[in-house]
């Protein structure tokens, strides 16, 4: 875990229960390429956390929710694409979770374009929604990822014909 995310989430008062050694143990699933992208929501929210510190207008914290939301987007499809993948059993759940976070985050950013002393609240949902949804819910499937990636070597992570939890293989294909 970054250690100013993990700071400033102490300092704007977020049950953090986590330290820097513990963040990766209890939020892998076992898939490199969400993993990976569960990083980049940490990061992206302690970008969100450093401008709220350094005082930032407010169309800049707007952008930096909508890039926020976009990842989460882009995230979610990738998960769910994974699931499948996977055969996870509990997909529609999971895919209504989701759809639910994206829509209490539009919902919050609404109001950070009217209030900009809302953008601490969004901050806090952001970071509560990271640890549970990632530490809870997507650990339901972890086991069943790794199974997969035991019994499918040869897959990329990616979801490219199957996404096991190996790692990202990248080929660039040369025309001639």
């Amino acid at each position: 875990m970054e250690r100013r995310v993990f700071v400033a989430a102490l300092e704007h008062g977020m049950d953090t229960d986590l330290d820097d050694k513990g963040w990766q143990a209890r939020f892998e699933i076992g898939n490199d390429y969400i993993d990976a992208q569960h990083g980049m929501l940490l990061t992206l929210i302690g970008k969100l956390s450093r401008a709220i510190e350094t005082n930032v207008s407010a169309d800049r914290l707007r952008r930096l929710l909508q890039e926020i939301k976009k990842y989460a987007e882009f995230h979610f499809l990738s998960e769910e694409n994974f699931m499948r993948d996977i055969a996870f059993d509990e997909l529609a759940a999971h895919e209504k979770s989701h759809s639910y976070l994206l829509s209490e985050l539009s919902l919050r950013i609404a109001r950070v374009r009217s209030d900009k002393a809302e953008v601490t609240a969004v901050l806090e949902f952001l970071w509560h929604w990271l640890t549970e949804h990632i530490a809870q819910e997507d650990m339901r499937f972890a086991d069943q990822a790794r199974l997969h990636a035991q019994a499918n070597p040869t897959d990329d992570g990616a979801g490219g014909g199957g996404a096991g939890g190996g790692r990202l293989r990248g080929k660039i294909i040369r025309r001639g």
